[in-house]
């Protein structure tokens, strides 16, 4: 009995693998690229485009693409190349980033809203997505909720300017995990942003906290709800680092590297960094799956789309 099951297991994981190889994502497209896909449909190359198994990738005398494979394998073809979704190329210069770094598009595959990449894979550890505000005249968060941040000299947090911040003696009351306060920042009122010295609140990496507005008169008492957020541990820190310098070594366009700094934001929980990374590309591109991804990262943090 142990050996069929062990037998069935191994089947199992081998389909696994192999279909690893099932699609791909075009993270850089420059000059004359094209991507021919298995119903023969033809269209030019563009950033974030999803390429199924047997798609086919063409550059002319002045055309480079990237391909983003599902196991992390960035391939590069330059000019006058061709490659084949799901077949192996010796010709290919390739790095490879591990494919945790696929977490978003995987992602939004498993919630029926996007590309048809297949599995899942673990991330760094994310946050509750915010509950809806249950009336129209509570203040929300915007930021920081429900992500990581870097640990910096300065955080920005900022909140709904509607409605207004109109009590007496108004403040940002930070707590750390075990709700100890640690900071509180008088802020003015119809405030609706502050930027928060990390010399105030003495903020460490690894560690989880929440925030909310307050009132410090006659004595410190709560006006919203708690936002929680985290700082991105050092050894974290030190990992996404190292991706971002590796993908400085990739021959990109500013917009392929600024879409695979995104991953990678997105890997390590830094929702508002991968917004902000993308909103450019997808203002000058519109596509389809860069809009995707962007909701997907506001979703984690509990905002709505502007659209809504």
């Amino acid at each position: 009995m142990k050996k069929i099951l062990y037998i069935f297991t191994a089947t199992a994981l081998l389909a696994i693998s192999t279909s690893a190889f099932a699609s791909a994502i075009l993270v850089d497209s420059v000059g004359g690229v094209s991507v021919k896909f298995p119903d023969e449909k033809i269209m030019a190359g563009e950033i974030g485009m999803e390429m199924p198994q047997g798609s086919f990738v063409s550059t002319d005398n002045s055309g480079r693409a990237s391909i983003l494979l599902e196991t992390g394998t960035v391939a590069e073809i330059g000019p006058d190349s061709n490659y084949s979704v799901g077949r192996e190329s010796k010709e290919v210069k390739s790095s490879e980033f591990g494919g945790g770094i696929m977490l978003a598009m995987r992602e939004i595959s498993a919630s029926d809203e996007g590309p048809t990449v297949h599995g899942m894979v673990r991330g760094v550890r994310t946050f509750k997505r915010a509950r809806p505000r249950p009336r129209a005249n509570i203040i929300g968060a915007i930021y920081p909720k429900a992500t990581n941040v870097l640990l910096t000299d300065k955080i920005s947090f900022e909140w709904d300017s509607e409605p207004k911040v109109d009590w007496p003696s108004p403040a940002i009351a930070i707590d750390d995990a075990s709700a100890k306060n640690i900071a509180i920042i008088p802020i003015k009122q119809n405030q609706s942003s502050a930027i928060v010295s990390n010399s105030s609140a003495r903020f460490e990496r690894g560690k989880k906290y929440s925030w909310y507005l307050a009132t410090r008169s006659p004595e410190l008492s709560g006006k919203t709800a708690r936002f929680e957020f985290g700082v991105l541990p050092y050894r974290a820190e030190k990992e996404l680092n190292s991706e971002i310098e590796k993908i400085k070594g990739l021959k990109m366009s500013p917009d392929g590297e600024a879409f695979m700094r995104a991953q990678v934001y997105y890997r390590y929980a830094l929702y508002r960094m991968a917004v902000d990374t993308l909103q450019p590309i997808y203002k000058k591109t519109g596509q389809e799956n860069i809009g995707k991804l962007i909701d997907l990262s506001q979703k984690k943090m509990g905002i709505r789309r502007s659209k809504d």
